[in-house]
């Protein structure tokens, strides 16, 4: 059973999670933390059916996974069973794009980076809308240097847009929770995990932890955003196994 399965309060559950979010914005192992973080609250689609041949298939895959890791001197079944639902969905990734960059140089079907937003594409957007944030995210990256930490990222955004809204200083915020709608909506889906895991998950714990009533925030969400919203806060509150759980809401 995992911890916040066995954590019960409300309190506790977010003194806890506030550790993780401070880990994840303090180490350099912040971008793992945070994939481990959205992984374990991904949306898992209801009812899928565990055929024989999918059974065989994903054994096969397995078995061939285990092989080559275990092949790393310092690697240990424990490591392998506890990496092995990120690669298998980092193997699932691997094989679509390869299909699609097939489909594409064959002109099938549009490129990608034409219809969604990408990891890339996310803070130039975010900057793009909030212009005060520049100095900051200066700071930021010249401290994380080359490193490509998008979970880390978007918490200093967090903290810049409390710090904002403490400051009376709101000017800026309906172009940025316009391009939080974009992210959600047109973002592939690391960049929608990370809009909510990352920055509306975010926004919650430093505003809670800053004095400010999260919800204060609300106002400024478009509809999909809105429920991601609601969908943290019922995670947190116990209402729901886990953020996604109905993701067909209105």
């Amino acid at each position: 059973m995992g911890i916040l399965n066995r954590i019960r309060s409300y309190r506790e559950r977010r003194a806890y999670k506030r550790t993780i979010l401070w880990r994840q914005r303090n180490t350099p192992y912040g971008e793992m933390l945070g994939k481990t973080i959205a992984y374990r609250r991904r949306v898992e689609p209801p009812g899928i059916a565990v055929t024989p041949e999918r059974q065989a298939a994903l054994g096969l895959m397995k078995t061939k996974v285990r092989t080559t890791f275990l092949s790393h001197p310092a690697a240990t079944e424990a490591d392998f069973e506890r990496c092995w639902p990120m690669l298998r969905d980092e193997i699932f990734k691997q094989y679509t794009l390869k299909h699609l960059e097939v489909e594409q140089a064959a002109g099938v079907m549009p490129l990608l980076s034409d219809v969604m937003i990408t990891k890339e594409q996310v803070m130039p957007l975010l900057l793009d809308a909030c212009p005060s944030f520049t100095e900051k995210w200066r700071e930021h990256r010249a401290f994380y240097e080359d490193e490509d930490l998008l979970y880390v990222d978007l918490g200093e955004f967090a903290h810049h847009l409390v710090t904002l809204h403490k400051a009376d200083l709101t000017d800026e915020f309906p172009a940025v929770f316009e391009i939080i709608e974009r992210l959600h909506l047109e973002g592939d889906p690391y960049v929608k995990e990370a809009a909510t895991i990352g920055l509306l998950e975010g926004i919650q714990n430093v505003a809670g932890n800053s004095g400010v009533n999260p919800e204060e925030f609300s106002r400024y969400l478009k509809p999909e955003s809105a429920k991601w919203w609601r969908q943290l806060n019922d995670f947190w509150e116990g209402k729901i196994p886990v953020v996604g759980s109905y993701p067909n809401e209105a």
